[in-house]
């Protein structure tokens, strides 16, 4: 996100004549980051809301509020040369943390062995694969194929461009006084994985995932076991602490001007004040545990054992496939499921 502010604000720089010395010019986004594509398969992307205009105030003034300023139309030759950019430092960032040159060039062999349970079921579900049970290597079955063809190519439109497995678009625009159209668009960044209504089970057990759209190749849903089907899901839950929506440039929250552009909430001080009366402050929220969230969505109770009816404490979050193994021997269950 630093390279598409920093063109944004470099761009209206060299297009306005402002100079940088004399005023302070900072643009915003949020954005969304999804974990899963179309087939449940894992592919992290980006939805980001960017302000069309920028903020601009003097540098001197440090009080002064910030104007909101239109910015020249972007046009399809800068998304080419922001993509570049972004390619660039990505693969710069890959090779640094040794990621790219390992998966390139180190036997396969050699990087199963290094990873764990996780890491297994992550990148499986990147390549389309199954990472674990009978069909590990394998690719997920589809319906309605007539083989296995390579990813096709992302189609480039306007203020769309691809590159190299990289893909910007950027021509989605809407109009300040479109809020329906705004709320609309957040909907979708925000939606769930799957869709219910596209899930379907056959007759021996196994799930039926009906595509949004059908394939060039004839593919119209995927076919998954119950444990490769979990195995996919397992992949696109999103890591512990971190956030899915995420807001930068004038509106991150450390940002020190967005006080002044972010309407204000009137404090409950300030609303007693004005009724003649004061609220109790509301007690703080305690988060939900992971066991009620489960039992909410799939009315499955793990605090209570199902055996003895007893109540059961959580003990250890297990991660790693050696102490799932420990885990298992010491309560003498089978790793494998019967």
């Amino acid at each position: 996100m630093r390279a598409v502010h920093r063109h944004y604000k470099h761009s209206f720089l060299k297009n306005s004549g402002v100079s940088p010395h004399e005023y302070k010019v900072q643009t915003g986004s949020l954005t969304v980051i999804q974990r899963f594509g179309g087939a449940l398969n894992l592919n992290i992307h980006f939805h980001t809301l960017l302000l069309d205009w920028v903020y601009v105030s003097k540098v001197e003034d440090l009080k002064e509020a910030p104007i909101f300023i239109p910015h020249i139309p972007i046009f399809t030759d800068e998304i080419e040369i922001l993509l570049k950019t972004i390619q660039k430092r990505m693969v710069r960032h890959l090779i640094k943390q040794g990621l790219l040159s390992k998966y390139e060039n180190d036997p396969v062999s050699d990087i199963n062995e290094e990873m764990t349970l996780f890491d297994s079921i992550t990148g499986s579900s990147v390549l389309g694969k199954i990472g674990t049970d009978e069909n590990h290597g394998q690719r997920v079955r589809r319906v309605g194929s007539f083989g296995f063809e390579s990813e096709s190519a992302f189609k480039s439109g306007p203020l769309a461009a691809t590159l190299a497995g990289f893909s910007l678009h950027a021509a989605t625009f809407i109009k300040e006084d479109k809020r329906d159209r705004l709320e609309t668009l957040c909907r979708y960044l925000l939606r769930p994985p799957v869709s219910e209504k596209r899930l379907s089970r056959r007759k021996n057990g196994d799930v039926i995932l009906r595509l949004k759209s059908e394939w060039s190749d004839g593919t119209f849903a995927m076919e998954f076991t119950p444990h490769e089907f979990i195995e996919k899901l397992i992949a696109i839950v999103p890591q512990p602490r971190i956030h899915g929506v995420r807001f930068h440039g004038i509106l991150a929250p450390s940002a020190e001007d967005r006080k002044k552009v972010v309407p204000a909430v009137l404090t409950e001080a300030l609303q007693g004040e004005l009724f003649e009366c004061h609220k109790k402050k509301k007690p703080k929220l305690q988060r939900t545990s992971w066991a009620e969230l489960l039992k909410r969505t799939f009315g499955t109770d793990l605090t209570t054992c199902f055996v003895c009816g007893g109540v059961v404490k959580f003990h250890k979050a297990v991660l790693k496939k050696a102490e799932i193994m420990e885990a298992l021997a010491l309560a003498r269950l089978s790793p494998t499921p019967e």
